[in-house]
């Protein structure tokens, strides 16, 4: 086996990327715990929240640190780096459809008499968002889905996987924006600010590097 492995903080090529997506996530994340902290009112299962974003500041935490094929030679190398991906992209996406997906579901449930059904649709959205997260073979960190390179390595469907990736790519991301405007729209009719900040951030965010731009640029000079 002649794979070459990588980390994230061994080239900005790598670091990049991970950056950009992993920021569409934690930034959203932060504001969500301020609102869990600085959240007066009596709600029910509040920590709830708390834990959801705390298991996406360890999540992104642990994949910063770990190891990624950056070199491959050969068929059997290929099949490492496809199993590793899928992997790697199954934990991180079942995490988030945890931590983003049921935990507000579920606070959004419980909550539903005081606030309104807005968290509870976010939460349903999200479940949803993550799922095709996972199908599409996109472990946190990569802000491009995997499984057109998958598609190549194992038949070289290269067609194939450039006209899947587009198709698929599209209503995974407009569902993440939709459970983001159900969070924007909770925290506005709800006066929560931080809430109204976690949704403007992840739509602000995939307006410059959900469609590539940023990185696009940075490459361009790298």
């Amino acid at each position: 086996m002649t794979i070459t492995w990588g980390f994230t903080f061994t080239s900005l090529l790598y670091f990049f990327p991970f950056l950009f997506d992993a920021l569409r996530f934690l930034i959203p994340s932060v504001f969500i715990y301020l609102y869990s902290s600085h959240n007066s009112r009596e709600v029910k299962n509040l920590n709830y929240i708390k834990i959801s974003t705390l298991l996406n500041f360890i999540l992104i935490g642990i994949f910063f640190f770990i190891p990624f094929p950056i070199m491959i030679t050969n068929i059997f190398d290929s099949i490492i780096f496809n199993l590793f991906m899928i992997g790697i992209s199954t934990i991180s996406n079942l995490v988030l459809i945890v931590s983003f997906g049921f935990l507000i579901l579920l606070f959004g449930i419980n909550n539903k008499e005081l606030f309104g059904p807005y968290l509870q649709y976010s939460g349903m959205i999200f479940i949803f968002a993550f799922f095709s997260r996972l199908f599409l073979i996109q472990p946190i960190g990569y802000y491009v889905p995997l499984l057109s390179y998958l598609l190549y390595f194992a038949g070289n469907i290269d067609v194939l996987g450039q006209i899947l990736f587009p198709v698929l790519l599209g209503p995974f991301s407009m569902l993440l924006i939709i459970g983001m405007v159900y969070m924007i729209i909770h925290g506005y009719k709800n006066s929560e600010k931080y809430l109204v900040f976690a949704g403007l951030s992840y739509l602000i965010s995939f307006a410059f590097i959900g469609y590539g731009t940023i990185p696009t640029h940075l490459f361009m000079f790298s």
